[in-house]
């Protein structure tokens, strides 16, 4: 932020899918308590206020991929909706 940039873009914005590599001993989290979901919208929102502390005219902007995502609106200034299916021949 200090060298000019106007915001952040966070790309695959969710939905996040949950990880199950400490219930097979792959490695362990931070927060085992928390679930994946959780984890990711903690960061995404100590983002958001990292980025506002620059001032409420930076933005952060996510591409939510699959579909929008209210419950992400307190924390991003804008969602993409990319590769939305507009008819059946988009799906392809």
């Amino acid at each position: 932020m200090e060298m000019g940039f106007d915001g952040v873009f966070i790309d695959l914005a969710g939905p996040t899918v949950e990880c199950y590599g400490p219930r097979f001993g792959k490695h362990k989290h931070e927060a085992p308590n928390q679930s994946n979901t959780e984890a990711y919208e903690e960061l995404m929102r100590a983002i958001y206020h990292a980025v506002k502390q620059h001032g409420d005219d930076r933005i952060v902007m996510q591409n939510t991929c699959t579909s929008i995502m209210p419950s992400h609106w307190a924390y991003c200034d804008a969602q993409l909706l990319e590769a939305y299916p507009y008819n059946d021949t988009s799906l392809n």
